[in-house]
């Protein structure tokens, strides 16, 4: 597999968002430091680390995005990271229903909802790449732990714990319920009974002892953060917590604690052998701003600093981030000290690994100098790359040595490193930097566990997952992650027929399922953390998600999906309910409709290319929130727009999003607000908002937002509503998902109540939809996974919907061509049948849900759908679409039209393949694109295909085309076939020109990004077709076809297609033009109109027009550009443009 290309696709895992630090507040804030940062930055760095998002966290929030999206991303400094961390330490303070946060008595169950259904988890448990393996990338580890008979325990960022008794082949949930708040940072078990088990985090030690069922709190303070865990071996009581306000001991499984260390400690660990003697401990002190090394010779009860030739710095710009120890039985006097900070300016976060072959006496570093300057033979092992200043700090900061070999050491940072000879060189294992490992970026705990044979294993957690190594990560580790449902989700997009979900996540890309998958079985599409995910609502298998563009999912688990282009995604954000979103019209999904920017962007062929409806006042940074067609009345628009730190508005329209009106709101929602349109019933709104104080949560408006009325309860109190969600039944069930419980209400009930048991506490709710196909409630979660319930009411009577794949179907003329509906109606499978009719069409009824139809006639086809549900409940709905026959004669194209393929093309790809899709570039300009830089063929081929004619009536001169490829390099060398055949599926080649290699590259090599041509790029090429049919001696019908064979290189565009035909009355001696071509307007265009060209042409004498099968129409004169239209039968013509010194040829869709 290349190792080049898919890093760079990865890179934004880190640098989009960042992660949670764990980490001291103070390591963040190096001396000197506050006065050089920004206002806002300092607003964070004066306040505490944990609290809650009150307005002036969401200030700090707002001006970090602002700069995040102004500043590239590689371009990270020390405030971005300080205070990412502090606002998402405070996003989940805010998301927690404890009311004492120090979990100071035993867990409680959780409380019997008033819907006592359970809830249903629906993973991810498995993640797997395009070959079918299993791959670390659906949840932060942060921690990891193994107790008695082998019993292994795992702690998540989103603050869970979960336990494996089979060496983690298989992992579950300890509690649903439990009283951390933020990650659970360190953990330690009884190497005796295994159910004993400690868990630290920011604000507590906790300790369960019963498996992790239960916790109780047995130290905790608010500035503790708790940094390392360590149960003394031999003495199950006695416990080590290194912990930002200092390194405690308890002698009695944490009843009480005394202070051996008062100083900030990163680490601990015992000298092997010393049977817990002696003790190593590693810290620092703020105001000191170095690292310092202590040890202990009484079992812990007190330690010295200690070490000549320890790591001091004298700079006064120095900062110390954090520290890592790592010992060896090998060696018993072997101690290494990995130190992250900087000893000087430039240093960029690495220090070094510092290693003491007596103890701690004394220190060396193998690999000097201290800090930079880095070279190869001395690179920064914390950043991801040589050319970068970023690292993660003690987020992803790890160290451990060989128990067989003292002198092999591995090291995490951004990516995992391995030393051969005590740390005098380093050679990258895994990550961005490269390697063969194959692992997950940003390496989180390093531990040894016992194995079952009686050996050791190496096992890593990075904040993708976890893996185990019997041979210390020599080979390609297992990974061991199935049923650790704990995927940080930002949101998603789920199937309307079939059961798909898609969803970008906080550290781990883009995943998906379709409902052929295995129970809780996911694909990994790549792509960093995108804050989205959508799905298309006729083919389900067509997802998209900011990061990867569209996929189109494989119908088998661990196959390769392959890629197609979206041209614009809607402003996306990932703090709850402050993102636009994808919209699609019910009866076609080639309508798509976002908010960017502070505008409502709509396009017609299915997100290639997009205009501007409506814009939404002046400034850009006032951004579009959420968009929401009407699910009963297509027409019919809501829209939020957000104003910065003043209250939101919401806006409606009546016709499709070209004019809006703003409505009033009820009370003081606050600068975010989210709603739900009753499905029945266009004019019932029910609005919310996560800022909306108590007794003002919820309104209700039946009258299209004219008036509102109050619609919160006592239940609401105290919640931050992230998502709501309204479902057809007879009296409008409408739920809502706040940080910590789902809840629901229909329009008869009084009240809100908890709908469904056993959900994790506290949830954490980033999204909802509903199934109406299974009849159930999905959530989606900050760290808990996508979960599902049985909808708690009736959706009664259906209502009917029907769509069309595309409202203009051009028919391809290559047999079995015909037109696809799809049922999108609110309505349960089961029991459910459909009526179709399709007057004009063949067949002219189905009982199908997703028939196909073909029609014989070009225009206007009007389809109905009858919908009967199980109870015998019925509605009906219509859907129209415009079929035009192509011409005999392809009329050539430039793909600025957004009906694609082009009029008399089709298109046609093998699986795994790219699509042909209609690409951007210049500046307004569109050509045809295969994708073959995101999308691995293999081989692979995509063709654009005509039909051509070499008789006599329908002659042809030359076709002429662009094309522009830029290479990527060996071995990823794509090819271009220009094919003529007897068949439209070019299976029977009569002639083949292969163009590859220098022939093919018109551009620069590139390998860092998808290939976009500039003007330059272009290469005009040629095929002389009336020479090759005289060659071939050919008469009669035939087909030509581009075919792109894909490699994994690059981009292949190409574009001007234009052929001379030699109809009607030819002008043999006037050359066609290609550029600058006149453009008809409007097209389409109504039978018996008067059509424009622009720009106008010079001296132009007629207009020659020929129907759908090439028949000539007649001529008209043209004045100033302007022309009327002959009589014919509505469909696709081709014309040509005749004037003194040349002509141009293009087709022209005559509607009814």
């Amino acid at each position: 597999m290349r190792t080049a290309k898919r890093p760079l696709l990865l890179l934004v895992l880190v640098l989009a968002l960042g992660a949670q630090w764990r980490v001291s507040a103070q390591a963040f804030r190096p001396a000197g430091l506050l006065e050089n940062v920004p206002e806002w930055a300092q607003t964070a760095m004066r306040l505490p680390f944990y609290g809650p998002m009150d307005s002036t966290a969401w200030a700090v929030a707002e001006h970090y995005r602002r700069i995040r999206t102004a500043v590239p991303k590689g371009e990270q400094t020390y405030e971005d990271r300080y205070v990412r961390a502090w606002l998402r330490a405070r996003l989940l303070w805010g998301t927690s229903d404890q009311k004492d946060p120090s979990g100071t008595g035993d867990e409680t169950a959780p409380s019997t909802a008033e819907s006592s259904t359970p809830w249903n988890p629906l993973g991810p448990w498995t993640v797997v790449d395009n070959q079918g393996n299993a791959i670390a990338e659906h949840a932060n580890v942060y921690s990891m732990a193994q107790g008695g008979g082998g019993m292994l325990y795992a702690g998540t960022e989103p603050g869970q714990v979960y336990r494996s008794s089979d060496y983690g082949a298989n992992w579950v949930l300890t509690a649903l319920q439990v009283p951390f708040q933020g990650g659970v940072q360190a953990l330690a078990a009884n190497a005796l009974d295994g159910q004993t088990v400690y868990a630290g985090t920011y604000n507590a030690v906790y300790r369960s002892v019963n498996g992790g069922a239960t916790w109780v709190s047995v130290l905790n303070s608010n500035s503790l953060n708790v940094n390392e865990l360590l149960m003394m071996p031999g003495d199950t009581n006695a416990l080590f917590a290194a912990c930002d306000n200092g390194l405690y001991r308890s002698a009695n499984r944490g009843a009480t604690w005394i202070l051996v260390v008062p100083a900030r400690t990163y680490d601990i660990a015992v000298k092997p052998g010393s049977n817990g003697r002696t003790v190593y401990a590693v810290g620092g002190t703020s105001a000191n701003q170095n690292a310092q090394f202590y040890r202990s010779t009484n079992y812990g009860l007190t330690f010295q600093a200690v070490g000549s030739g320890w790591y001091q710095s004298t700079h006064p710009s120095r900062a110390d981030f954090g520290a890592r120890l790592a010992v060896s039985p090998a060696d018993t006097q072997r101690v290494f000290a990995y130190l992250i900070g900087e000893s000087k300016p430039g240093d960029a976060g690495y220090i070094g690994v510092f290693r003491s072959g007596d103890g701690g006496n004394s220190w060396t570093l193998p690999n000097a100098p201290t800090g930079g300057p880095y070279t190869g033979s001395h690179p920064n092992l914390a950043v991801g790359s040589p050319s970068w200043t970023y690292h993660q700090g003690f987020y992803n900061c790890a160290l451990m040595a060989n128990p067989l070999n003292a002198d092999e050491v591995l090291l995490g940072g951004l990516n995992l490193w391995k030393s051969t000879d005590g740390g005098a060189t380093f050679t990258v294992q895994s990550g961005y930097a490269g390697g063969t490992l194959g692992m997950h970026v940003d390496q989180q705990d390093f531990r040894l566990f016992s194995s079952p044979n009686g050996g050791v294993e190496a096992w890593i957690s990075t904040d993708g997952g976890i893996y185990r190594s019997s041979d210390f990560f020599a080979t390609p580790p297992q990974v061991r992650m199935t049923g650790m449902q704990a995927t940080e989700f930002w949101g998603h997009g789920a199937g309307w027929n079939e059961d798909v979900f898609v969803s970008g996540a906080y550290h781990n890309g883009v995943i998906a399922r379709r409902e052929s998958y295995p129970a809780g079985g996911y694909l990994q599409l790549g792509g960093g953390e995108p804050a989205s995910g959508y799905v298309d609502p006729f083919r389900n298998e067509r997802v998209i998600s900011a990061d990867i563009g569209g996929a189109l999912l494989p119908a088998q688990w661990g196959q390769s999906a392959s890629y197609f282009g979206i041209q614009q995604f809607p402003n996306e954000s990932y703090w709850p309910v402050d993102a636009s979103n994808m919209v699609f019209d019910h009866r076609t999904s080639q309508r798509v409709f976002v908010g960017f920017e502070n505008k409502l962007l709509g396009s017609s062929d299915g997100g290639q290319s997009y205009l501007v409806l409506a814009t939404f006042g002046t400034d850009p940074t006032h951004r579009m929130a959420q968009v929401a067609v009407a699910p009963n009345q297509p027409r019919t628009f809501y829209a939020v727009q957000r104003h910065g730190w003043s209250p939101a508005t919401l806006h409606r329209s009546l016709d499709s999003g070209t004019t809006w009106v703003q409505l009033p709101l009820p009370g003081n929602l606050g600068t975010r607000l989210t709603f739900a349109v009753a499905p029945n019933d266009a004019n019932k709104i029910y609005l919310t908002g996560p800022e909306a104080p108590d007794g003002q949560k919820m309104w209700r408006s039946s009258n299209g937002g004219t008036t509102w009325a109050n619609w919160s309860t006592a239940a609401l109190n105290g919640q931050e509503i992230r998502s709501v969600l309204a479902v057809l039944s007879p009296s409008n069930l409408v739920v809502l998902g706040t940080q910590s419980k789902v809840l629901y209400r229909t329009d008869t009930s009084a009240t809100f109540r908890v709908l469904g048991t056993h959900l994790p506490q506290p949830i954490q709710t980033r999204d909802l939809n509903f199934s109406y196909k299974h009849q159930s409630v999905r959530v989606s979660t900050y760290g808990r996974g996508l979960w599902s319930l049985a909808s708690p009411v009736s959706s009664g009577k259906p209502l009917a919907r029907a769509q069309v794949e595309r409202p203009v179907w051009v028919l391809s003329g290559c047999g079995n061509d015909s037109v696809s509906f799809e049922d999108h109606s609110l309505v349960a499978h089961s029991g459910t049948s459909w009526t179709w009719m399709f007057p004009g069409g063949s067949p002219g009824t189905s009982n199908r849900r997703n028939p196909k139809v073909s029609y014989a006639v070009g225009g206007l086809h009007t389809a109905q759908l009858i919908v009967q549900n199980a109870a015998g409940q019925r509605d009906t709905a219509w859907v129209s679409v415009t079929v035009v026959v192509p011409p005999a004669l392809f009329p050539g194209t430039d793909f600025q039209s957004a009906v694609f393929p082009a009029v008399g093309l089709r298109e046609t790809h093998e699986p795994g393949a790219p699509a042909w899709q209609r690409a951007p570039w210049g500046s307004g300009e569109f050509a045809a694109l295969a994708d073959n830089y995101s999308v691995d063929a293999q081989g692979k081929s995509s063709s654009l295909i005509f039909p051509v004619s070499a008789d006599g009536v329908h002659g042809i001169r030359k076709l002429t085309f662009d094309r522009a490829y830029a290479p990527y390099g060996f071995p990823y060398s794509d090819t271009l076939q220009l094919v003529l055949a007897l068949d439209c599926q070019l299976q029977q080649p009569l002639w083949v020109r292969t163009v590859a290699g220098t022939e093919l590259a018109t551009a620069p090599a590139l390998q860092n990004a998808l290939f976009v041509p500039q003007t330059a790029d272009w290469v005009r090429d040629s095929v002389d077709l009336d020479s090759l049919f005289g060659a071939l001696n050919l008469t009669g019908p035939l087909y030509f076809g581009f075919r792109n064979v894909g490699r994994w290189g690059q981009g292949m565009y190409l574009d001007n297609m234009q052929i001379r035909y030699t109809v009607g009355q030819p002008e043999q001696n006037l050359p066609l033009a290609f550029t600058s071509a006149p453009k008809p307007q409007p097209n389409p265009i109504t039978a018996g109109s008067k059509v424009q060209f622009l720009p106008a042409p010079v001296g132009l004498v007629r207009t020659d027009f020929f129907d759908a099968q090439g028949r000539p129409l007649g001529s008209r004169a043209v004045e100033t550009g302007v022309c009327s239209l002959p009589p014919g039968s509505p469909g696709m013509w081709t014309y040509r443009l005749v004037a003194a010194d040349r002509v141009w040829v293009g087709s022209l869709l005559i509607l009814p």
